[in-house]
């Protein structure tokens, strides 16, 4: 079977049996609408599945579609679903959806997943980003967001999401005039960052500032732990760099490692640096 578009904008497939009989079928348009939505699975493919806190006990998850995460499966789900993280999953919006096993603590990450289960789209939630609770009779799933409880009670922490990009309603302090490094290039530090752990291609973005009170200029450079670890440097490795006695700060944008940490290096031994989590990039399964 080939196909082939002719000027006339329509799709044609020429079937060929044998060596003399030849079908030519048009498909235009209005024929192609007919067909309804394209099937099968597509590597990596998600659309829609825009996950949002329900109150503070559950999640719902918006209509769409993603390839599951063997890359064999479609998943669709045709209308919103919500669940909550009061008991064990039970399918069906409105229900429970915790995995196998699991109860919803305190100061905890939970992965949303949308699944099949016998044979019908559904959402559970597991502290596994492999899905290792998924509820039983579950034969694909595709991890579709992340949730964090506070930090003294089971409440789902505010989120809004657009796309791949989540964004706290509370942006998050983790580090506040802290000063642990030595002058000049001998250390480095791993700050923990307020995002999901284990996603690989994650990235936090933040609100990064740095304090110089040192005699002369300063420098900062948050990065990545996966490249090179280098000096913080006026003329080298640098995110702002501070005239003696001043302050800079901005927005940044770092991948972080799978403890979901950046590393940070200063040139001064008593600048202080300032970095509050705004939100994070999850490529939600496209690279595992």
């Amino acid at each position: 079977t080939t196909a082939i578009l002719p000027p006339d904008g329509n799709l044609y497939f020429v079937m060929a049996d044998g060596a003399t009989n030849v079908t030519v079928l048009p498909v235009g348009v209005a024929a192609l609408n007919t067909l309804g939505k394209l099937t099968g699975a597509l590597q990596g493919y998600i659309t829609g599945l825009i996950t949002s806190p329900f109150g503070t006990t559950g999640i719902t998850v918006a209509a769409g579609q993603a390839t599951d995460s063997t890359q064999s499966f479609s998943i669709t789900l045709p209308a919103a679903m919500t669940k909550l993280t009061a008991g064990a999953w039970v399918a069906g919006s409105g229900n429970d959806g915790m995995g196998v096993g699991q109860t919803i603590t305190q100061n905890t990450w939970y992965y949303v997943f949308a699944i099949i289960n016998a044979g019908v789209v559904d959402v559970y939630f597991d502290p596994s980003i492999s899905a290792a609770n998924m509820p039983v009779g579950t034969t694909a799933f595709r991890r579709v967001g992340a949730f964090q409880t506070a930090l003294s009670s089971t409440a789902i922490l505010g989120f809004v999401q657009y796309d791949d990009l989540f964004e706290w309603v509370d942006p998050v302090v983790v580090a506040s005039g802290a000063v642990p490094l030595t002058p000049g290039v001998t250390t480095s530090n791993l700050l923990s960052v307020a995002v999901p752990l284990g996603i690989t291609g994650s990235r936090v973005r933040a609100f990064a500032a740095y304090q110089d009170q040192f005699s002369g200029a300063s420098a900062i450079y948050f990065s990545d732990p996966a490249t090179g670890d280098y000096a913080a440097s006026a003329s080298g490795a640098c995110t702002f760099l501070i005239a003696q006695n001043a302050f800079g700060s901005g927005q940044i944008e770092i991948p972080t490692d799978s403890s979901a940490r950046v590393r940070v290096r200063t040139s001064s031994v008593t600048g202080g640096y300032y970095f509050t989590t705004l939100g994070w990039i999850d490529p939600r399964g496209r690279n595992g």
